[in-house]
């Protein structure tokens, strides 16, 4: 028998072992395809499908509305940081930022290469020991883009800071 070990790093993370038997069971003939789906072209059907059964799984676990985008981009955490504003930071646009780690800290310089990206809020003096008190922000004008380090839009002109498991007012 297979020892099991859990990856409990920063990046992937542990899968349940009914979710890698299917993968493997599919890896070389996907839903009777015949194809492995890592072989199956992004433009066929087959593909489309997943992309749009992922992206319905996505706004149902995180309650996104309709009028949300919701964008798979490729790298990793550090590769978001270029990526989100380079997509995302309209050029007479700002992003506004909560510095809550060094992660958001490097997320905020990499944004700043690319426009106007401002702080909202900063946990530095408290040595990232803290957030955000579950108040209010209010700023001007409004931004296109906003991150906590992930990009969430905000269309109005504040938003409430929330702390789970509270339901947000």
């Amino acid at each position: 028998m297979t020892r099991t070990v859990y990856n409990f790093n920063p990046g992937p993370a542990a899968l349940p072992t009914p979710v890698l038997e299917q993968a493997q069971q599919e890896l070389r003939d996907y839903a009777g395809t015949g194809i492995s789906i890592l072989e199956t072209s992004h433009r066929s059907a087959v593909y489309q499908r997943v992309h749009e059964e992922a992206i319905t799984d996505l706004r149902t676990l995180l309650q996104c509305p309709d009028d949300y985008a919701v964008l798979f981009m490729g790298g990793g955490a550090q590769t978001q940081f270029d990526l989100v504003p380079m997509n995302l930071l309209p050029p007479q646009g700002y992003a506004i930022y909560l510095i809550t780690d060094i992660w958001s800290e490097m997320a905020l310089g990499e944004a700043r290469r690319f426009g106007d990206a401002r702080i909202l809020w900063s946990g530095v003096e408290q040595g990232y020991t803290s957030l955000p008190a579950p108040v209010r922000y209010t700023y001007l004008p409004t931004p296109r883009m906003s991150t906590t380090p992930a990009t969430i839009p905000v269309p109005e002109r504040s938003f409430t800071m929330c702390q789970r498991p509270e339901p947000c007012p």
